[in-house]
């Protein structure tokens, strides 16, 4: 008996789950098969403990845990860990092979690298089909000697005898990928042709994984099928529970509709399915889709466009009606569905691995098999050999990422918040867009035309050893212009401006066109401020196809471009006309929110056009997307324009064309003078005092404050205008060493002003904290310890909110502190312990542990920083607290906050 063990993650994919379920079943008794929870098998391999790969207890229980089993079959959710295991396998000697079951062999970009050189005779890839197998050989040759064709055992679904079948149908993840939308839009043109004798009932999950809230793209399939007119003739039927739903729906099934153009598809299951019942099939003809269906339908080619891959709904039309003409009978079908059969795929498996197992006895090599040091990541043939940034790694640099990786999906699993992504999400996500284009062309079966060649000769960089150093080297080729590519959005995301302008420099300098490239150009040209640049160049396409549905990023981009200039009004007729167009599209919520954010800049009366656009955006996007936000935004722009004369705001800064928020109580005004920011201030500080402070500020030498231009009141408020910076905003991606040292010299030069404020900022603050968090235990324990022993020395400048977001640096300048909304006097360390408290959850400028020696080395006091800190964590509390929302990002900011609060009242107890 082949003895099977099968490490189980829990998965919220559909096809992942119904896999984990059938799959023992299937194949017994063919062979044994024993699942295992992953997290528990982690954490006793590595004894509830960090990960240790060479440690020698760890190597022993590994072995001894696989001992009694053949072979180790991770599941969807497990895959992600196995170099690790790999490695832990052949460092401690255990005969257990790896059963690997490819179900998306292009979502394994990254493992697929770190697994090449760990594999030893007797180890087994399974594709479940010929054209899976091929992809995994295009993306790595090495991989070809381990990988063999088996397809997935499908049980044939329980019977139900349908007098008649009607129904075109669909049983499917509800994803854009699987062009569900394209399908409904053929269901109309097929009714305007006079076919009225069918329906079309589409079956797949509604809801968010885990959740009740319909998705956006369901919300937009709801839309177009109100839109055209199509509730008598298409239903959204929902996920079906059991085999014995999906029998009974497929019964009524005259033809199966199975789309999809996303390179994570390997095998349709579906088609297996419909087929078994008995119903023909139509899919797209990628990877292994036509494999599967056979003779049981037929298949429509994928049209590659330079945005992406699609099927015209007018091609899924013509081909349903040919179909439909000539369907294939229901033996023909089911004769199909055999192939699959448990009976048929058990004893393949069992031939394929009982080989394997005979591979492994008669190999008398080392099976201690450990990579060199100089072992390069990107494999030496396939198109990973040139993906970007694969080939800027070694294989033991990206292992270390690995191990990393593995001990958060860990964490996960334990139900452990994240703070953020780590460095092998971004590199796994930033492989699966390098390999998209040319891997789906392949599986499309269309022209590569030399996409999956490296392009561009190298240029000599400065970009540094560190993770942002290798994807600004990956940017600069030579590797795939689709990876380059990958890279540029990667640092434009970051906002890494100077590495993203050399990449975009560099592939123009390699002869390179493409739209992707004029994107990044447009992207380098926004953030370096040259606004009217970028904007001509993203509406110098005429060309319509650059317009069309699948153009929403490039509406987006320009949308945020127009405010970002203060010319939002000149997005308005392409976000307008694009909405009009498709008003239902996938990405159409998104595109509603940019024409609200663009239509609440302007100064004129667009109240009726904004609350239209909201209640689209609403209506596609549900509860996926905070609309409170946009649409307190809105209520505080109107009644800044109600409660302050705007005459007042344009006698200081000239007509004004724009007027948006870019916070909660900022404003960016842009008029005929120039850009002015306006800010709401509170009544505790008065604008004459507080306005004295930055004049005498604005005039020492080489000044780090913007120049105030003037006090405006406002009923319980008043608001102060300041003169707009140019300069590089700053982010945690992007702050060098220069930049660092610029901030701490910074601090010195507030501690050392002779401009003391009377406001004392860590009085104020204590009595704020006090009415709004001491109902939490560990905040109020916190609290009174800071109120027995208050920080000492003379008083000093704080800016108040010495953070990221109000860093401004400009050329040939020191760098520039922005609002100045809480500045006061405190002793020696309040900024500084701000700094420590956002390093303490991990969203500083530096680790907490190189951030304490440099500001202690700067002069600070460890007492003084030891305060400030825990006052800045029960701020940050506060602060997560009073912006709470459902978005995930804040969620894990509130929790790694409580968590710091707790752990720092638990020090002091």
């Amino acid at each position: 008996m082949i003895r099977i063990l099968r490490l189980i993650g829990p998965s919220a994919m559909i096809s992942g789950r119904v896999f984990d379920r059938l799959f023992a079943r299937n194949l017994c008794p063919e062979m044994s098969l024993e699942a295992v929870d992953l997290a528990q098998w982690l954490n006793f391999i590595f004894e509830n403990g960090p990960i240790r790969p060479h440690d020698k207890a760890i190597l022993r229980t590994f072995r001894s845990a696989t001992r009694d089993y053949d072979f180790l079959c991770p599941n969807f959710v497990a895959i992600p860990s196995t170099p690790l295991l790999l490695y832990l396998r052949n460092c401690s000697r255990a005969p257990i092979r790896l059963l690997l079951i490819a179900h998306a062999p292009g979502a394994y970009a990254l493992e697929w690298a770190l697994l090449r050189p760990l594999l030893l005779k007797g180890d087994v890839i399974i594709a479940p089909s010929t054209s899976a197998q091929d992809a995994i050989k295009f993306l790595s040759s090495e991989l070809a000697a381990y990988t063999r064709v088996v397809p997935h055992p499908m049980r044939p679904l329980p019977y139900f005898h349908m007098r008649r079948r009607r129904d075109i149908t669909s049983l499917t993840r509800m994803h854009p990928s699987k062009l569900l939308h394209r399908q409904i839009e053929a269901m109309a043109i097929l009714r305007a042709r006079g076919i009225r004798n069918c329906r079309m009932r589409i079956a797949g999950p509604i809801h968010e994984p885990g959740g009740q809230h319909i998705t956006p793209y369901v919300r937009s399939l709801l839309a177009k099928i109100s839109r055209l007119r199509l509730e008598d003739s298409v239903e959204l039927v929902g996920e079906l529970q059991d085999a014995r739903e999906k029998g009974r729906f497929l019964a009524g099934a005259r033809l199966l509709v199975n789309l999809s153009v996303t390179i994570e598809e390997s095998f349709g299951k579906a088609i297996v399915e419909a087929l078994g019942a008995g119903a023909p099939v139509l899919a797209t003809h990628w990877n292994g889709f036509p494999e599967t269906v056979g003779a049981g339908g037929t298949c429509v080619a994928v049209e590659v466009t330079p945005l992406g891959m699609d099927v015209s709904a007018q091609r899924i039309a013509n081909a349903v009606e040919k179909l439909l003409d000539s369907l294939p009978t229901h033996e023909v079908c089911q004769r199909e569905a055999l192939r699959f059969h448990p009976q048929q795929v058990g004893s393949l498996y069992r031939r394929v691995l009982e080989a394997a197992i005979q591979a492994s006895v008669t190999d008398s090599t080392d099976r201690a098999r450990i990579p060199d040091d100089g072992l390069s990541a990107a494999p030496t043939q396939g198109v990973l050999a040139y993906t970007a940034p694969l080939p800027q790694y070694s294989w033991w640099e990206l292992f270390q990422i690995h191990v990393r990786d593995v001990a958060s999906l860990r964490a996960s699993l334990a139900s452990q918040a994240q703070r953020d992504t780590t460095e092998a999400d971004d590199l796994r996500s930033l492989l699966i867009a390098g390999i998209r284009a040319p891997l789906g062309r392949r599986l499309a079966g269309v022209s590569l035309d030399g996409i999956d060649h490296p392009v561009g000769t190298g240029y000599s960089s400065k970009c540094g050893g560190e993770f942002w150093g290798k994807i600004g080297e990956g940017a600069l080729g030579p590797a795939t212009l689709s990876s380059r590519l990958g890279c540029l959005s990667l640092l434009a995301h970051a906002r890494r401006l100077r590495a993203l302008r050399r990449g975009v420099e560099a592939m123009r300098a390699d002869g390179l066109r493409s739209w992707g490239i004029e994107h990044f150009e447009i992207e380098a040209l926004g953030l370096e401020g040259q606004y009217e640049r970028a904007f001509q160049m993203s509406t110098a396409r005429r060309d319509r196809l650059y317009w069309g549905d699948l153009a929403a990023d490039r509406l987006h981009q320009l949308a945020i471009l127009c405010r970002g200039w203060g010319r939002p009004e000149l997005a308005l007729p392409y976000l307008q006309e694009w909405v009009k167009r498709f008003p239902d599209s996938p990405e159409s919520g998104s595109i509603y929110l940019d024409l609200c954010c663009n239509l609440m800049a302007l100064c004129g009366d667009w109240s009726e056009e904004f609350s239209r656009a909201l209640e689209s955006a609403r209506r596609l996007l549900g509860e996926s997307a905070d609309l409170t936000t946009i649409e307190q935004s809105m209520r505080r722009v109107e009644a800044l324009k109600r409660d302050l004369q705007r005459t007042a705001v344009a006698e200081k800064t000239g007509r004004i064309a724009s007027l948006s928020p870019v916070g909660r109580s900022t404003f960016l005004v842009n008029a005929a003078r120039g850009k002015f920011v306006l800010k709401q201030m509170q009544l505790d500080r008065d604008p004459d005092r507080y306005f004295d402070v930055l004049r005498r500020l604005a005039q020492i030498p080489d000044r780090f404050c913007p120049r105030q231009i003037a006090a405006l009141p406002a009923g319980a408020c008043w608001y102060a205008l300041f003169e707009w910076v140019e300069g590089r905003c700053l982010s945690s991606f992007d702050v060098d060493d220069s930049d660092w040292r610029s901030a701490v010299n910074l601090l010195r030069r507030l501690v050392k002003c002779d401009v003391v404020p009377e406001w004392c900022l860590e009085s104020i603050w204590l009595d704020r904290l006090q009415h709004h968090i001491s109902d939490e235990p560990a905040a109020a324990f916190m609290l009174d310890r800071l109120r027995r022993a208050m920080p000492r020395g003379e008083r000093t400048l704080a800016h108040g909110d010495f953070a990221l977001q109000n860093f401004v640096y400009r050329p040939r300048s020191r760098m520039l502190l922005v609002d100045w909304e809480e500045i006061g006097s405190a002793p020696p360390g309040f900024d500084a312990g701000w700094m420590l408290a956002h390093a303490r959850i991990g969203v500083g400028v530096r680790s907490y542990e190189e951030m304490l020696p440099v500001l202690v080395g700067a002069g600070f006091s460890r007492p003084n920083l030891g305060w400030f800190e825990a006052l800045g964590l029960l701020r940050l509390l506060f602060r997560a607290r009073s912006l709470a929302s459902d978005d995930r990002p804040y969620h894990r900011v509130r929790v790694a906050v409580e968590r710091a609060v707790y752990e720092c009242a638990e020090a002091v107890a």
